[in-house]
C-alpha cells in the first residue's frame, strides 16, 4: 500500500472553470454587500469557489488564484452520481483525463466519497487527502495504531465505497508518471497553495482525537470528518464535513472567527452547526449543499433549528436545492489596489 506523507507545496496547475448559475463575490479586504446578478461575469484573477448541486451530497471544486485546483468530495455513488461524473467534467471540456493538484475527502460516507473511485480513476491527482479511515488490509497491518485508533473501531471503518476509493488510490499518478501523495489530515497541519502574491493556507482543525467514541461498538464517521479553512486575500471559507457538535466544541479554541463563507455542516442537520461554534465563528455566507426527496434528501435537511442559529448571527444563507450550482469568488489583492467588485458583462 502508498506511504502516508507529510503535507508539502504543491505546483502550479492550469484549469479551465466555466461559468454557474448563482454568483457571489468577496473583495481582496472587505466583503461585498450585494449579490452579483445573472449578468456579471467571473473576475479573472483571485480565487473561484465551486459548490456543485449534487443532491444529496458534497462536491465543491476550488480554482486557486495560481491556477491550482483543488476537488473537496465527490458526491453520491447512487442517484446523483451520473450529474456530478458530467458536472465536474465540463471543468475540463478538451481533456481525456481531469487534473487536480489536491482532492480532499472529508470522510468516508457514501454521499461525499461516492464518485471518490470514479475521480480518482479517470484523472490526474498530485495529492490526496484522505479520511481516518482504513480498509481490512490497513487494519491487518496495524495501520490505525498510529492514530490512537482502537483495533474494534478501526474495523468498523470500512464501507464498499471506501473500498473503492482506496483501491483506485493504490495506481493514482500525477502527469510525470509519479505517484500520487497520499495523506491524512490531522489538527495543525497545514500546507500552502501557489506563489507569493498570490498564495493561499489550507489548515486544518480537525481530526483531533481519533477516538471520540470509546468502545468497539460506539463508532460514528462523522466524528472523525475534517473541518479544515482555506485562507486567500484576508477572506477566510471554512468546510466541516458532516462533523458534530462534539467535534466543533472540540476545536473551538482553535477555530478563526469572522469567517467569510461557511460549507454548513452535515447538510445543515440539527447534529451540526452549534449556537456556540456559529457564534464564534460568525459566517458571512453559509452554504448549505442539500437535494429534494428524489435526490436522496430523505431527512428534511436543512432543519430549521439550524436556519434559525444562522439567522441569530446574521449569515446569508444560501441552498444548492434551491439555486443549483453557487460560485463563490475572491478577488485577489495586487500591489496597486484591492479588486473590489466585478463588472457587469
Amino acid at each position: 500500500m502508498k506511504k502516508i506523507k507529510n503535507f508539502r507545496v504543491t505546483a502550479k496547475l492550469f484549469a479551465v472553470i466555466l461559468a454557474l448559475t448563482s454568483m457571489f463575490a468577496l473583495a481582496g479586504c472587505d466583503l461585498l454587500d450585494s449579490i452579483l446578478g445573472d449578468n456579471d461575469r467571473e473576475i479573472n484573477d483571485g480565487m473561484r469557489v465551486y459548490f456543485l448541486d449534487v443532491g444529496q451530497g458534497d462536491a465543491v471544486f476550488v480554482r486557486f488564484a495560481s491556477g491550482e485546483t483543488m476537488l473537496i468530495d465527490a458526491g453520491r455513488w447512487n442517484l446523483t452520481h451520473n450529474s456530478f461524473r458530467s458536472r465536474i467534467r465540463e471543468f475540463f471540456p478538451d481533456q481525456e483525463r481531469m487534473q487536480f493538484d489536491w482532492f480532499i475527502t472529508t470522510h468516508s460516507h457514501a454521499d461525499h466519497i461516492g464518485s471518490a473511485d470514479y475521480i480518482v480513476n479517470n484523472s490526474y491527482i498530485r495529492n490526496i487527502v484522505r479520511p481516518i479511515t482504513f480498509t481490512q488490509a490497513e487494519v491487518n497491518a496495524g495501520a490505525y495504531r498510529e492514530f490512537g485508533i482502537s483495533e474494534g473501531n478501526a474495523r468498523m471503518q470500512q464501507t464498499a465505497t471506501f473500498q473503492r476509493f482506496v483501491t483506485a488510490m493504490e495506481t493514482s499518478t500525477w502527469t510525470d508518471g509519479s505517484d500520487t501523495n497520499i495523506y491524512i489530515p490531522m489538527a495543525g497541519k497545514y500546507f500552502y497553495v501557489g506563489p507569493l502574491g498570490s498564495r493561499a493556507r489550507v489548515t486544518f482543525y480537525s481530526p483531533t482525537v481519533y477516538n471520540y467514541n470509546p468502545g468497539t461498538n460506539s463508532f460514528n464517521v462523522n466524528h472523525y470528518s475534517t473541518i479544515f479553512c482555506i485562507y486567500f486575500a484576508g477572506q477566510r471559507i471554512m468546510f466541516t464535513g458532516d462533523a458534530y457538535y462534539l467535534n466543533e466544541r472540540h476545536v473551538l479554541d482553535n477555530l478563526p472567527t469572522d469567517v467569510s463563507v461557511l460549507d454548513v455542516g452535515h447538510h445543515g442537520s440539527n447534529t451540526s452547526s452549534g449556537r456556540t461554534f456559529l457564534e464564534h465563528i460568525r459566517p458571512t455566507y453559509a452554504i448549505i449543499q442539500v437535494g429534494i426527496p428524489e435526490t436522496g434528501n430523505g431527512y428534511n435537511h436543512p432543519h430549521q433549528v439550524v436556519l434559525n442559529r444562522l439567522n441569530d448571527v446574521d449569515a446569508i444563507v444560501k441552498r444548492t436545492d434551491q439555486l443549483g450550482d453557487i460560485l463563490i469568488q475572491v478577488c485577489a489583492e495586487t500591489s496597486q489596489k484591492r479588486v473590489g467588485a466585478l463588472v457587469p458583462a
